[in-house]
């Protein structure tokens, strides 16, 4: 239908968009604010291919919480002033930016060609996603039966990463006197509609867009310096995997890349505890500290 086929269009203009953003915005603020482009963008992609649990995760876990987690360190630290873009404290970064560039591009052009055959004929390792059920329904019977053991655990990595930020960011008591500064079966036809004549959105337009969201988060990876943008451009690189585990999901009818990519943003919004506790130790020592000043990390 064109509906769907517009849907995507917007959809990945607003991904791509949002990216861009995080990784040429000077402003920490302005980045965080189109990281949640990026995440609308890819939640509306996920409800596009019936993975309408992780739709509404990527909502709630990820543009609301981690991102609202993000503003949170940015306003307590005062690190919000804008970034020089211009400079390069570490020769070399910008060349393997480029070259990172250049290898998407290859990877691209190869997608452009050639459409990805990923229709095995082999059963499915866990629940078909066509099974007649809610994609709520099949997820949760995977999670609860096949996958009960990772679960648990991945909700005690949950307790042990919030209790390890608590402790990583918590102001120690200064001393008396003393001031102390802020130191699968292939039955199931893949997702695609025809628009025009010889037009075809598939499961390579998907893989296209994970590309370059993941080019662009590496690049930023590799071009800004400020801890925080740099953190969210690993999450633009998360997404752009998560959109691949959900689109290959679709097209081999298995729900077991949906079981993937919750646990992946699981381990995620972990990491990002973590990450920010990280960050926060290390800016209250030194507000102006970048992803240079690793020696802070010794002892």
């Amino acid at each position: 239908m064109i509906v769907d086929t517009v849907v995507f269009l917007v959809a990945a203009v607003v991904i791509l968009a949002g990216a861009i953003g995080v990784v040429f915005s000077r402003n920490p603020v302005h980045s965080a604010l189109m990281l949640v482009m990026t995440l609308f963008g890819v939640a509306v992609l996920f409800v596009a291919q019936e993975a309408h649990f992780l739709a509404a995760v990527q909502v709630i876990v990820y543009a609301g919480a981690i991102v609202v987690l993000f503003l949170f360190v940015i306003m307590l630290l005062g690190v919000d002033t804008a970034e020089n873009l211009s400079s390069e404290p570490l020769a070399g970064q910008r060349p393997a930016a480029a070259v990172v560039v250049a290898s998407a591009l290859g990877l691209l052009a190869l997608l452009a060609v050639r459409a990805v055959q990923v229709s095995t004929g082999a059963t499915s390792v866990t629940l078909p996603l066509d099974s007649g059920r809610s994609n709520i329904a099949v997820l949760a019977e995977v999670l609860f039966t096949d996958y009960l053991f990772a679960f648990e655990v991945t909700s005690v990595l949950l307790v042990i990463a919030v209790v390890g930020a608590v402790v990583m960011a918590r102001r120690g008591r200064p001393p008396a006197g003393r001031r102390r500064g802020w130191t699968r079966t292939s039955g199931r036809a893949p997702h695609r509609d025809r628009i025009g004549a010889g037009v075809t959105v598939d499961e390579t337009w998907y893989l296209v867009l994970s590309a370059m969201l993941f080019t662009i988060g590496a690049c930023g990876l590799l071009v800004r310096r400020n801890p925080l943008v740099m953190f969210m451009c690993v999450e633009l690189m998360l997404n752009a995997v998560n959109l691949t585990f959900v689109t290959f999901s679709n097209v081999l009818n298995d729900v077991a890349g949906q079981v993937v990519v919750f646990f992946v943003l699981v381990v995620a919004a972990a990491e990002v505890v973590v990450g920010l506790g990280i960050i926060v130790a290390i800016l209250r020592r030194r507000p102006q500290a970048t992803a240079d000043d690793v020696s802070m990390l010794r002892g």
